[in-house]
């Protein structure tokens, strides 16, 4: 897809909707046909861990986010409840 196109794609949708990319192959970003462009809503979270910090989480299904983390030098599983975001969705 050019990125004329896409762009011209893109200001169809109000400036702030945050945009996501998703795809079902096992094995990196590599995309040989056009994407579709959706508008829609998914379940959303926002979390830091010991380890990484300002994990956005995104679900099709409404679920909560699970992780482990560690507190006080134990390792525990910790589970956030998710909010529906709308946004776009890019899917190759």
């Amino acid at each position: 897809m050019l990125n004329k196109r896409l762009q011209e794609i893109l200001s169809q949708h109000p400036d702030d909707f945050e945009v996501i990319l998703a795809t079902r192959r096992k094995h990196g970003y590599h995309f040989e046909n056009e994407f579709s462009i959706d508008n829609m809503e998914v379940n959303h979270c926002n979390y830091t861990t010991k380890w990484q910090s300002n994990i956005d989480h995104y679900s099709f299904v409404n679920t909560k986010c699970e992780y482990r983390d560690e507190v006080k030098g134990e390792l525990v599983n910790i589970e956030i409840p998710m909010v529906t975001k709308r946004v776009i969705v890019l899917e190759g």
